[in-house]
């Protein structure tokens, strides 16, 4: 079985100072983590700062790229850039060390819970699920003036 784009030799890192690993992965490698979500625009860039400690490769992580999400109101697609960082406890197995699981889990923990077209996005209509951002439906103004007649009729609870 081939080595994974983010799995390295022990022996190939140095005893006295970190080595750095910058890698390119393609976005079918990570693409289950967005299940649901969105997908990957273009390879997921990682940058790894390796140091030898014992029985353990510590891990110093940073990984960027950009992604399409969908807006949280109006389910419109949004590419966007993203970044983060991690630190992580590799475990050598067989003289092999693999980040990939540690990167993935990163990845999960950067997709925002709330996204965004547009800070003034005004979301779908509830009835009809036109887009409001692109035209009025006029649902939403029946609804409201249909909610109001008892109130303008002075039909008040005491």
């Amino acid at each position: 079985m081939p080595p994974g784009p983010l799995e390295f030799g022990v022996r190939d890192l140095p005893a006295d100072e970190p080595m750095l690993v910058r890698r390119s992965v393609p976005a079918a490698v990570f693409s289950g983590c967005l299940e649901g979500e969105g997908a990957f625009a273009a390879p997921v860039d990682v940058e790894l700062e390796l140091r030898a400690c014992g029985e353990e490769i510590l891990c110093r992580g940073r990984v960027s790229g950009e992604w399409t999400l969908e807006c949280t109101r109006c389910l419109a697609p949004l590419r966007c850039a993203f970044q983060a960082r991690f630190d992580a406890a590799l475990q050598a197995i067989d003289g092999r060390a693999d980040a990939s699981e540690d990167v993935r889990q990163a990845l999960i923990l950067a997709i925002p819970s709330l996204r965004y077209c547009r800070q003034d996005c005004k979301g779908l209509c509830p009835q009809c699920r036109t887009n409001l951002n692109e035209k009025d439906c006029g649902c939403a103004s029946a609804v409201l003036s249909g909610r109001f007649k008892t109130t303008k009729r002075g039909n008040h609870h005491a």
